[in-house]
């Protein structure tokens, strides 16, 4: 009777911790400290943006306008600390927004004032081969004549060029907190190192949205979260394409999958290791 006892709590005991367990991604992430991914691919570089737009069946005039610009040292020391400072113009709305990022952290490593701070998000990068968690950091404000001017002006600049013209917008795009959140997740801090940063990338970028359900075959049921087509087109190099779907953490295997047959069906190709941000931070 005992034994019989004993081999019942036992049992609970291994549902108990069935129904509790978090599944580990890849690295070691826990997929309980991040609600949400976001599932990217780059398309190799000789896809044709028509044949992207017509397989998703999207109409080019229907792109959405963003300008944006990252920050960096000459020899590319904040990329390589997996730290990101990303200025982003919504010329179609009249918003804008900077975001300081940090790499390969989990949300967990976060002080507790930051877990529950306004702006500050935690998220999978899920890329072909791997994941990457990262935490920000993103204020918002609007967008005036001054910022359109300025966004033309860094349109006409070769990359080359735009590292002479970092110094001023830094102090006036990245606020204190900003900083201070920089300070804390990776031991930088953008104030102090104002000398030595440049902008170390332009792009203009086009969105376009994708209905999901070009992924289904038939009576397929598909996540009916938001699909983003993007061209990234640069002053002095070829355009960049990618797709990108974020989704609750949990379904992004399934999201992966869809994507890849996506592929497939259609004759595309995508680059398996791509570098981050539409390629705009590419090896230094």
């Amino acid at each position: 009777m005992r034994q019989n006892l004993r081999i019942l709590i036992l049992a609970f005991l291994l549902v108990v911790l069935a129904s509790t367990r978090v599944q580990a991604a890849p690295g070691g992430t826990s997929v309980k400290n991040f609600g949400r991914a976001e599932v990217k691919f780059r398309f190799v570089a000789e896809t044709p943006l028509e044949s992207v737009l017509a397989a998703a069946l999207i109409q080019e005039s229907l792109g959405r306008a963003r300008a944006y610009v990252l920050f960096d040292t000459a020899r590319g020391s904040m990329l390589s600390d997996g730290v990101q400072l990303r200025v982003r113009f919504d010329l179609s709305k009249n918003k804008a927004d900077s975001t300081v990022k940090k790499r390969g952290m989990d949300s967990d490593e976060l002080a507790v004032e930051w877990r529950s701070h306004d702006g500050v998000k935690c998220e999978l990068n899920v890329l072909p081969l791997k994941e990457i968690s990262a935490c920000s950091l993103t204020q918002s404000w609007d967008v005036s004549d001054s910022h359109r001017k300025w966004v033309s002006v860094l349109s006409a600049q070769s990359e080359t060029e735009l590292g002479s013209r970092a110094g001023s917008f830094l102090t006036a795009y990245f606020n204190t907190l900003q900083d201070r959140f920089l300070e804390d997740v990776a031991h930088r801090s953008i104030r102090s190192e104002t000398e030595s940063l440049q902008m170390s990338c332009f792009s203009h970028v086009t969105q376009w949205e994708m209905d999901p359900s070009r992924l289904a075959t038939e009576g397929e049921v598909i996540p009916e979260h938001p699909i983003v087509v993007e061209q990234w087109k640069f002053s002095n190099r070829r355009p960049t394409l990618e797709i990108s779907w974020r989704v609750p953490a949990e379904e992004r295997d399934r999201a992966v999958s869809l994507l890849k047959r996506w592929f497939l069906r259609s004759h595309f190709h995508y680059e398996e290791d791509p570098l981050p941000s539409g390629g705009c931070e590419k090896s230094k």
